[in-house]
């Protein structure tokens, strides 16, 4: 691969990173949690960019362990590699919207939207630190699983870069909302999103699938 093309798949990566990051689920939570805890908001950066690293390096071993496994498989995995990334990207897309359904059926059931819901207790710190971390770090980004399915970065220099570029843009995205959210943007109710980001990230999901299968063919 020619640097400059590298460069533009770089840039590239750097974007649905930092897109990414924009779900309510990477940053939402550390302003709540922050805000109940009684945190200043240079913990909750420190809390988030620990989260996010374990977040990023989590997602690198899974997409490594896709790309290994297609590449023991020699020459008949070159030509679905692609269309096994735009199955993952279904797959997970298919699932969140299923989630989205359940949780709308659920909360209908339980007798709608309306009223605010109790604080719920708050705990230690070291609690709500471990929870705020695990919450991100062992959950893969599935939008950014596909970049290691192609084979647009070839050999451990590149996929190390491309997961830089990755933390890079994710706690750009994280950062930014957080200290965003912190200054007041909050007092709009963004909460509220938690209740469709499952929807918004399983659409999200299967539009990059269909982009996948349509630069393929």
């Amino acid at each position: 691969m020619t640097s400059a093309l590298f460069l533009s798949f770089v840039v590239i990566g750097f974007g649905s990173a930092l897109l990414h990051a924009l779900f309510p689920t990477h940053w939402l939570p550390f302003v709540l949690v922050g805000r109940a805890q009684g945190w200043a908001l240079r913990r909750v950066l420190a809390v988030a960019m620990i989260a996010a690293t374990g977040h990023i390096l989590f997602t690198t071993l899974v997409g490594l362990l896709l790309r290994g496994a297609g590449q023991m498989m020699g020459g008949h995995a070159h030509g679905w590699l692609h269309y096994g990334a735009a199955a993952v990207l279904f797959g997970f897309g298919g699932f969140y919207l299923l989630r989205a359904m359940q949780r709308r059926t659920a909360t209908v059931l339980a007798g709608g939207f309306e009223g605010d819901t109790p604080p719920p207790p708050r705990v230690t710190d070291r609690a709500a630190t471990l929870g705020l971390v695990g919450l991100l770090a062992l959950s893969p980004g599935e939008v950014l699983l596909s970049f290691y399915l192609t084979d647009a970065a070839e050999g451990w220099a590149q996929l190390s870069l491309l997961s830089v570029v990755f933390l890079a843009g994710t706690l750009t995205g994280m950062v930014a909302l957080i200290s965003l959210a912190w200054a007041g943007v909050a007092r709009l109710r963004l909460d509220r999103l938690v209740r469709y980001d499952s929807a918004i990230l399983g659409g999200v999901l299967i539009l990059l699938g269909a982009i996948v299968v349509a630069l393929e063919t």
